[in-house]
């Protein structure tokens, strides 16, 4: 029945976005594979009644990602949470906004991370010449914490885009600095 196809398409398309996740908890260990005692580790801080908050957010943002990249960098975040017992602020914010960007996201948000600030201090970027897809990506990655507002900038108008790289963005681009090897395309 069409129920049947669905149920297993859905399911084998959410184990496929899980041993993603799986292999990103790798590249936090720099190990490239988990063994027993990493898997006893992870189930031990799922269960614990402590983690059922992060875990639950983290798995949502697993599941319900976009793409490949964002489950990797999840898992990343989830070996930080097993060595650690605790989640920052920057990595909260991570986990949310991961779920909501697509490979094209992070492709711009890359090429955007690595742009040198127009005024160091403040880590304010000035984008001219920019596209309508260029404003609407740097929407969504202010909109979601990724990348910072320039609230002054804005204020004076103008046709240049501006953007604030934050302390969220450095984090971003230093998970994806470690997973880009395996990406090609980023």
């Amino acid at each position: 029945s069409v129920k049947e196809v669905m149920g297993k398409v859905y399911s084998s398309q959410k184990q496929i976005h899980f041993q993603e996740f799986v292999e990103g908890i790798a590249y936090h260990f720099a190990n490239g594979s988990m063994d027993k005692n990493d898997v006893e580790a992870l189930v031990k801080k799922v269960l614990d009644s402590a983690n059922h908050e992060t875990m639950t957010s983290i798995l949502d943002s697993v599941f319900f990602s976009h793409c490949k990249i964002s489950r990797a960098v999840l898992g990343i975040i989830t070996g930080k949470l097993m060595q650690y017992d605790k989640l920052d602020y920057e990595d909260m914010v991570l986990v949310n906004a991961l779920r909501d960007l697509f490979d094209d996201d992070l492709s711009e948000f890359w090429r955007y991370a690595n742009r040198q600030p127009t005024h160091p201090i403040e880590k304010i970027v000035f984008l001219g010449h920019c596209t309508t897809t260029d404003r609407l990506i740097v929407e969504k990655l202010q909109n979601i914490g990724v990348l910072g507002r320039d609230l002054a900038g804005n204020r004076l108008g103008g046709a240049m885009l501006r953007f604030e790289l934050t302390i969220i963005t450095e984090r971003l681009k230093s998970y994806l600095d470690a997973v880009r090897p395996a990406f090609a395309d980023l």
